[in-house]
């Protein structure tokens, strides 16, 4: 280990390892953006959690890429019904997760 008696150089040492630890925080944190959504939504599955789905006149269903999930019935209820009084003559459901299926891609291999 080095011991620096100049304060000022002690001082420099400090904010660049100050950097390199931020820097490493920053990375981290955007390693986990990107691998926090599919974890939420295998975990929403998996706790049979509820969205809450517009349906269409012809029947078809529709919701928003980022919906919000509910952890309980009430919530999703309670989100349905404001959602329908925002949007009169817009039929809205409570859907719970109950189940899903990931088959992982398979890279090609060259012949040979």
């Amino acid at each position: 280990m080095m011991y620096h008696s100049n304060p000022k150089q002690l001082a420099a040492l400090m904010a660049d390892l100050d950097k390199e630890i931020n820097m490493n925080e920053t990375f981290a944190n955007q390693f986990k953006a990107v691998e926090a959504p599919a974890q939420r939504g295998m975990r929403s599955v998996r706790d049979r959690n509820f969205i809450v789905v517009s349906m269409h006149e012809d029947g078809t269903f529709s919701m928003s890429k980022n919906p919000v999930v509910h952890t309980n019935s009430t919530s999703a209820n309670d989100a349905r019904v404001s959602l329908a009084k925002l949007n009169p003559g817009t039929a809205y459901i409570t859907m719970q997760f109950c189940g899903g299926s990931l088959v992982p891609r398979v890279v090609g291999v060259a012949e040979f």
